[in-house]
């Protein structure tokens, strides 16, 4: 197997290179003139290559060492890039983590996890993307994530998944609306009225459509938004009403401003979990993040989620 030069001796010849002095460039690497001679002299021999014209007077690059100095150049460059990533990586305080979510998670549980998470580790980079779940579950499965909040509507054996909590899906109406003094309500129920459905693709939308594949109850619906949000301020400005998960429902103001109520026939259930590649070991930043997530799941106020359900899951070690 062949040898070759060391890095140290890299970062000499590349040194010279720049210098085109033996004196400056011993100086540069805190080395003897006679050490740094010498360690030129071993990186020549080991290439079988002459790297650099000697005078009395001058130290220059010979033509073919020009190319393959920039290369090492180069290598060097991205070693210290890859060790600083290595390192970061290896640091919660000071590496990245790129998480995926649903957008209702983004909204209603994420905030507090980043706020909570920066507070501990200031300096690292925290990413949120939002994306419905099949996208999610892909950024998982391929690497573009370090890991995710959300659902899944099929079983995948590239990633692993661990309930967090769950929830119902919600009709919700205006405060006065007809609907609003109904107890008990079924989806077919809502066939009698103005509807805002949310768009296909959504993960909200994907999920009722498979679980009422016969009904499509929004083919018709008055208005088609892309986030709940939106739902909230047409239901709360119209006659219409909608069906959201519970979760979006976690708020001061929603009980003054509007009637919900769970459905039935059938019930609707959410779970939502922490999802990680089957094969990936977690960054220490990413590790971090997963661990705040956690403790923050296990110390809510229930009160300001009273319509979800958190998992026995959380009661493990993290």
């Amino acid at each position: 197997m062949p040898i070759y030069p060391s890095t140290r001796q890299l970062e000499i010849l590349c040194t010279l290179a720049h210098t085109r002095s033996f004196s400056r460039s011993a100086e540069i690497m805190n080395l003897s003139q006679s050490a740094l001679s010498q360690a030129v002299q071993q990186a020549e021999t080991l290439l079988g290559v002459q790297l650099f014209h000697r005078t009395k007077r001058m130290v220059a690059p010979t033509k073919p060492a020009m190319h393959f100095l920039a290369q090492a150049e180069r290598f060097l460059s991205n070693l210290d890039g890859a060790i600083a990533e290595l390192r970061n990586d290896s640091d919660p305080a000071q590496g990245r983590v790129e998480v995926a979510c649903l957008a209702s998670i983004s909204v209603k549980l994420l905030p507090g996890v980043v706020r909570a998470f920066r507070a501990a580790h200031p300096n690292a980079v925290v990413r949120v993307r939002d994306d419905d779940p099949d996208g999610i579950v892909r950024r998982v499965r391929t690497g573009m994530v370090d890991l995710a909040i959300s659902l899944m509507f099929e079983p995948d054996t590239g990633v692993l998944f661990r309930p967090l909590i769950e929830d119902d899906m919600r009709v919700i109406c205006r405060r006065g609306h007809p609907l609003s003094r109904r107890e008990h309500i079924a989806w077919e129920d809502l066939a009698e009225f103005d509807l805002v459905a949310m768009a296909r693709g959504t993960g909200i939308r994907a999920l009722i459509d498979r679980h009422l594949p016969g009904l499509d109850l929004f083919k018709d619906a008055t208005y088609e938004v892309a986030r709940v949000p939106s739902v909230l301020d047409v239901v709360e400005q119209s006659d219409c009403v909608s069906v959201i998960p519970a979760l979006m429902l976690a708020a001061p103001d929603v009980d003054r401003r509007f009637h919900h109520r769970p459905l039935i026939d059938p019930v609707i259930t959410r779970p939502i979990g922490l999802i990680t590649a089957v094969d990936a070991v977690l960054s220490a930043t990413a590790q971090a993040f997963s661990d705040v997530l956690i403790r923050r799941l296990r110390t809510v106020d229930a009160k300001k989620f009273p319509h979800i359900r958190f998992s026995a899951s959380l009661a493990e070690s993290s």
